[in-house]
């Protein structure tokens, strides 16, 4: 489902990478603030409804493994965003390209 959105969208957002039930994507930064809250819906979405279990993921953004950082989902994910932006400059990882 997400990767049908991505392309149907044409955006350049690529998986790369699954590491046990984790899923690493490359995102430009232009696609940010469209492609998390995308994924994040997507993966918490029950895909059938016999599941009673609650899914929950979490969302991290960062330029390698030691500079993620996590996102914790908002109504207006703008302001994790610039959160998230401000944190990582602050410590010298710029996000954009």
């Amino acid at each position: 489902r997400i990767a049908n959105q991505l392309w149907s969208k044409g955006m350049k957002t690529r998986l790369v990478l699954t590491v046990y039930d984790s899923l690493v994507y490359s995102i430009p930064e232009d696609e940010l603030e469209f492609v998390v809250p995308l994924v994040y819906t997507e993966m918490t979405k029950k895909f059938r409804s016999d599941i009673i279990v609650p899914l929950d993921c979490e969302v991290k953004v960062g330029k390698n493994w030691g500079s993620l950082i996590e996102i914790k989902p908002l109504e207006n994910w703008k302001l994790s965003f610039d959160k998230i932006k401000s944190e990582l400059k602050g410590r010298g990882i710029e996000i954009g390209s």
